[in-house]
C-alpha cells in the first residue's frame, strides 16, 4: 500500500468516526453502549445524568414526565409521557423554561433572560446521593407568581448541609395563560388551572418513580418559595384536604 493511499484510508476512517460521534450524539445513545453517567430506567424512558463531585450528587435533568402540553393537549389535563424506546437519553441540561408572562418586569439583578420559552416544558429535575436508599424526598416548586422562572434552583448546598440525606425533585408546570387561564371557553373545552394539575402530576411522577433514584415514596414533602409555597398550600388543601394520600408534609 502507498503512502498517499495509506494517508487516504487513514483519513477516511476519521471523517467516518467524527460523523459517527456526532450522529450517536444526536440521537441519544443505544442502551448496549457503556455510560459514565448514573442511569435510572423509568419504564417509558431511560436517562443518564452526571456525578457532581464537589458535593457528591447524582443529577438528572430534563427529565419528561408528561407528554408534550402542546396542539390537541394545550389547557388539557397533563398526559403520561410518550413511550421514548430502549435509548439512553442525556439528562445533563437545563429544561426549556415554559413561556414566561410579565417577564420584562423582573429586574435585572435576578439574573433572569427575558424569552418566550418553550411549551414542551414539563420536565423535572432530581438530586440524589449516590449511595441513596428509602430517603426523604422533597418535592420543590419554584415561585414567580405562576407567570415566571422554572427549574434553575440548585439545590446542592442545601443538601450537602443536611449530609446528603434526602432527594430532591424540582419540577417545571406551565404558566401565565399557559396554565391559569379562566374563562368560560377554556371551561368548555379544557381544564382550568393546569399549572396546578401539572404540579400534581409530578408528585404523583415521584410517587410512581422515585424509589429508582433512592427516594421513599412514602416519605414526601412538598415544598417551594413564593407563589410555589402557596402552591404547596394549595395541594394540602385541595378536595377539602381529604384526597389520597398523595404527600405526607408540606
Amino acid at each position: 500500500m502507498s503512502n498517499k493511499l495509506a494517508l487516504s484510508w487513514l483519513a477516511s476512517l476519521v471523517v467516518a468516526a467524527l460523523v459517527c460521534a456526532v450522529t450517536c450524539a444526536a440521537d441519544g445513545f443505544p442502551s448496549s453502549v457503556a455510560v459514565s453517567g448514573p442511569v435510572v430506567r423509568l419504564g417509558y424512558a431511560t436517562y443518564e445524568g452526571y456525578y457532581n463531585d464537589t458535593y457528591d450528587l447524582n443529577i438528572w435533568k430534563s427529565i419528561r414526565y408528561a407528554a408534550p402540553p402542546t396542539g390537541h393537549r394545550r389547557w388539557q389535563a397533563p398526559e403520561l409521557p410518550l413511550y421514548d424506546g430502549d435509548r439512553i437519553t442525556l439528562a445533563v441540561e437545563q429544561p426549556p423554561l415554559c413561556p414566561q408572562t410579565g417577564a420584562f418586569a423582573v429586574p435585572d439583578a435576578y439574573g433572569f433572560n427575558s424569552r418566550p420559552g418553550n411549551e414542551d416544558c414539563l420536565y423535572l429535575n432530581v438530586y440524589a446521593a449516590p449511595n441513596a436508599t428509602n430517603l426523604p424526598v422533597l418535592v420543590w416548586i419554584h415561585g414567580g407568581g405562576h407567570s415566571v422562572f422554572g427549574a434553575a434552583y440548585d439545590p446542592s448546598v442545601w443538601m450537602n448541609t443536611n449530609n446528603n440525606g434526602f432527594v430532591v425533585v424540582e419540577m417545571q408546570y406551565r404558566l401565565g395563560a399557559f396554565g391559569f387561564l379562566a374563562s368560560p371557553e377554556v371551561q368548555k373545552s379544557g381544564q382550568l388551572n393546569v399549572g396546578l394539575l401539572d404540579q400534581r402530576f409530578s408528585i404523583e411522577w415521584t410517587r410512581r418513580h422515585i424509589a429508582k433514584f433512592g427516594g421513599d415514596p412514602n416519605r414526601i414533602t412538598v415544598g417551594g418559595e413564593s407563589s410555589g409555597a402557596a402552591s404547596a398550600v394549595f395541594h394540602a388543601l385541595a378536595y377539602g384536604g381529604k384526597d389520597t394520600k398523595l404527600f405526607d408534609n408540606v
